[in-house]
């Protein structure tokens, strides 16, 4: 019986839409990034935001070693929450390719007159599949100068401590970490994951997804709130468990400052915010909240928002008549002709 998958490069192209690379290709070559802002100059900018981003993601199939590269695009929705960015576009391409494969390096090109980052939902989903030393590679909207390579364990430091764990053996992986952790020793930061635990001892209203988690904070006046994450079936439809307590901290920071955070599973394991809720942090004024969290190597160590989205980058479009940002999508702080400085 022939192959009932035909994975040639030929196939890998036309089936999958999947571009072959020559073996020694450098994964962090320009020419790559080059073909970001073809596709993108070849797209018609998303009606919502007017903002065009494109990526393609670099990997090497193991078997063989051959090497490819799959393209995506930003597609946007009038409720931006279920809009899909160009770096994860790129990723669903491969979630059908046949495996095992490695990402060796991730383009970015956008509508954006100087660098930017993946956002911090892309780095998490990225996380998951490429490794903390793959090169991002960022390029500007116009090819005026060199791209800006970072990796992207820098740009997603503090990443889910089980996330490449599969779901049948989670929990047991939790409970062993928990056991070999170190724990609070301050009566604050005890009394702080205690509340978190408690909030997590009510009957889940569904087990499909076996970790829970929730988010306390401590504010200066000893006072604490508490949210569980709400999960759903529909998985865009779930809430972490930072964005449920968003709406209490900020009624209760105009009373009292909160003084530290703490996001826990039912095991007591000590997550740092996910994507959502570390930008939702940031972008809030809670970027300088002390975060306590676990390491991977089960130790405590203290964060913060703004460390953990680094290199975030808020842009604008600009109109003024200028020949170097014209019509671009450009950093805030350097629009100086117009009133978005």
């Amino acid at each position: 019986m022939g192959r009932l998958i035909d994975c040639s490069r030929t196939v890998m192209k036309e089936v999958y839409g999947i571009h072959p690379l020559q073996k020694n290709t450098d994964p962090t070559s320009p020419e790559i990034t080059e073909v970001c802002r073809i596709l993108r100059d070849s797209e018609i900018p998303p009606i919502h935001s007017g903002f065009r981003v494109t990526a393609a993601i670099v990997f090497e199939r193991s078997e063989s070693g051959e090497r490819f590269y799959a393209t995506g695009s930003n597609i946007e929705a009038a409720n931006i929450a279920v809009s899909i960015c160009g770096e994860r576009s790129a990723l669903l391409k491969l979630r059908e390719v046949p495996g095992p494969w490695k990402i060796l390096a991730i383009h970015i090109a956008s509508d954006s007159a100087s660098f930017i980052t993946p956002g911090t939902l892309c780095r998490e989903l990225l996380s998951e599949f490429a490794t903390p030393d793959t090169p991002i590679v960022m390029g500007c909207a116009r090819n005026t100068h060199p791209s800006e390579i970072i990796s992207l364990g820098e740009l997603y430091p503090h990443n889910h401590l089980f996330s490449k764990v599969p779901k049948d053996v989670v929990e047991a992986t939790a409970v062993a970490f928990s056991k070999s952790a170190q724990f609070p020793n301050s009566e604050p930061e005890k009394q702080l994951v205690a509340a978190a635990m408690e909030c997590l001892q009510q009957p889940p209203h569904n087990t499909f997804h076996p970790m829970r988690y929730a988010c306390a904070v401590l504010f200066e006046n000893n006072q604490v709130i508490v949210e569980e994450q709400s999960v759903a079936l529909e998985y865009g439809a779930s809430i972490d468990a930072v964005c449920m307590v968003a709406a209490q901290l900020r009624r209760k920071a105009t009373e009292s400052k909160p003084i530290l955070l703490v996001q826990s599973d039912q095991f007591g394991v000590l997550h740092a915010p996910f994507a959502a809720g570390r930008v939702w942090l940031f972008e809030n004024g809670f970027h300088n909240v002390p975060i306590l969290v676990h390491r991977p190597d089960g130790l405590l160590a203290t964060t913060t928002a703004e460390e953990l989205v680094p290199k975030f980058h808020r842009t604008t479009f600009c109109s003024a008549p200028s020949v170097k940002l014209g019509g671009l999508w450009v950093e805030e702080e350097e629009c100086a002709e117009c009133s978005h400085n």
